[in-house]
């Protein structure tokens, strides 16, 4: 039946963006859900620790579709979709603030700043070319060092309402040490921090205490999904093994954290199921965020390209049609970066 399939598809979906290993207290987890945590104490938009306000209303956006499968499932995905670009939007500006403002020329922060630019580049265009090249001039391996990070924030901003977030969701980067925020990184709208927040603690985030096979997946008893995604779900541990292996810097970790990512280590996370898999979709019929990203990189498995040139210190200038990007510029350091 249809709606069995789209149910199956929905329920994948709420497996990929929480993963495994996450927690509702917001500690925990490798995907962009445990992202929306640790970005959301930086914007002042939670205390930290706490679960981010953008995953309450995902996740609520989530199971509204559940119970609405057949009939209005389109509207809650289309607010999904927005939202999710929320983390994406703080890791990127907040790898830039660094970069530029706090004078790094770290290569880790510079991988960072193209993997997040990569992700969001497709969606900026659609708001409008000129900002997706701001994009592209001030944030891809090579540039970043000599990008402006107002720019790239007035970029994002000017798009803020055609992504379909807010000045309120995105917030402004957080100097916890002065109780305010950081000279030029303000939130847009006149947007202040959320009660609490600004007294919070300078750290790091609670450390993910050992947990018994029962505690994993929280969103299984949340969310109640119809269909087994554990399959879906553990892909977070292939990512959590990437990111120990890319830490490193060391050459044969990123070349064995490759073989993680294609499953040529046999493990998969457990699941049989790769990340490789999932970067090379294919084409999906009717989905338009899909065309979005194969009209702007002229293909639709963009994202394994763009990481085997990472892994393999390439560029990417004769396969994409735009956002080019050349890893040849970036060190060890900051290609394991761009991976993670």
């Amino acid at each position: 039946r249809e709606d069995s399939v789209e149910q199956k598809m929905w329920d994948r979906a709420v497996a990929l963006y929480v993963g495994s290993t996450a927690r509702e207290s917001g500690a925990g987890g490798h995907l962009l859900y445990t992202l929306a945590n640790e970005e959301c104490y930086h914007f002042g938009r939670c205390k930290k620790g706490e679960e981010a306000p953008v995953n309450k209303y995902i996740m609520a956006k989530f199971a509204n579709g559940k119970l609405n499968i057949c009939s209005n499932i389109k509207n809650d995905a289309r607010d999904i979709k927005s939202l999710m670009t929320v983390p994406l939007i703080q890791a990127a500006s907040r790898a830039m603030y660094t970069i530029d403002k706090e004078g790094s020329t770290d290569g880790a922060l510079q991988g960072e700043a193209a993997a997040y630019a990569a992700a969001l580049l497709p969606l900026i265009h659609q708001c409008g070319a000129g900002n997706s090249k701001i994009i592209e001039a001030d944030m891809l391996p090579g540039k970043s060092v000599s990008g402006s990070y107002e720019v790239v924030k007035a970029a994002f901003e000017r798009c803020y309402e055609k992504l379909g977030v807010s000045c309120e969701d995105v917030g402004g980067l957080v100097d916890f040490s002065k109780k305010q925020y950081k000279r030029g990184a303000q939130a847009c709208g006149g947007v202040m921090p959320g009660q609490g927040v600004i007294e919070g603690f300078v750290g790091s985030f609670p450390a993910q205490s050992p947990t018994s096979e029962s505690q994993k997946s929280w969103f299984v008893s949340v969310y109640k999904p119809e269909f087994n995604v554990n399959a879906y779900a553990s892909l977070d541990l292939d990512m959590r093994e990437i990111e120990s292996l890319a830490v490193t810097g060391n050459k044969q970790d990123l070349l064995t954290a490759w073989d993680v990512y294609s499953g040529a280590d046999g493990d998969s996370g457990g699941s049989g199921i790769t990340l490789e898999d999932l970067a090379d979709v294919g084409d999906l019929d009717g989905s338009e965020t899909l065309k979005l990203y194969k009209d702007f990189y002229g293909m639709t498995d963009y994202s394994d390209k763009w990481l085997q040139a990472a892994f393999n210190e390439e560029s990417t200038e004769s396969s994409f049609s735009n956002g080019k990007v050349d890893f040849t510029k970036l060190d060890l350091e900051g290609r394991s970066a761009a991976v993670q």
